[in-house]
């Protein structure tokens, strides 16, 4: 038969009222075992500690703005115009991101081991190029906004430091006021 006891189980707890030694750090518990917080034993799910309030729903999200980001970051092809710089990094911010997920999706591939990458692969290199080009036409816009024409994005071409001088560029306040490439972006100077 099974032993009564042993290294591995807990001893009866006579007291149903009382509580598991250590279990007042984890939460309230049923006086039945120990709790392990929310998730396991009795007490699952249920916030703990002082003051825990149970979790609300996230906040809706704003359809609008996740369709005007989906749009900006695939659909944008516009070469002409200025875009303001706090725009632009915050776009490329959401670029990287995306691409990078892309690029580990490319890696993992989809397929099985020495298939090729697959069909998840290359749709996630597809959406990187895709997301990629879009990110080329904003930095046109930008540097436009600076004063300078789209063609400083060849920097990138340049081994090992054109990087470095296009994002100087990228960096660079835009003119106040209305320049060869059209008006400032929102009208505010020094974006």
């Amino acid at each position: 038969g099974e032993p009564s006891s042993g290294p591995w189980q807990q001893p009866p707890n006579p007291d149903p009222q009382a509580r598991w030694p250590g279990s007042e750090a984890y939460g309230t518990d049923s006086g039945s075992g120990p709790n392990f917080g929310p998730g396991f034993g009795p007490d699952a799910g249920r916030p703990i500690g002082p003051g825990a309030e149970t979790p609300t729903r996230p906040p809706p999200i704003d359809r609008a703005a996740a369709s005007n980001l989906a749009r900006r970051l695939v659909l944008d092809f516009q070469f002409e115009g200025r875009m303001a710089r706090d725009d632009y990094w915050k776009m490329f911010a959401w670029r990287a991101g995306i691409v990078l997920i892309a690029f580990a999706l490319a890696a993992g591939g989809g397929g099985e081991m020495g298939e090729g990458p697959g069909v998840i692969g290359l749709l996630a290199a597809l959406l990187a190029l895709v997301v990629g080009l879009s990110g080329i036409a904003e930095a046109c816009r930008r540097l436009h906004d600076t004063g300078k024409p789209g063609m400083w994005n060849f920097l990138l071409l340049i081994p090992y430091i054109g990087w470095a001088g296009l994002i100087y560029l990228l960096a660079q306040p835009g003119e106040p006021g209305a320049n060869p490439y059209g008006p400032p972006p929102g009208g505010a100077p020094g974006r």
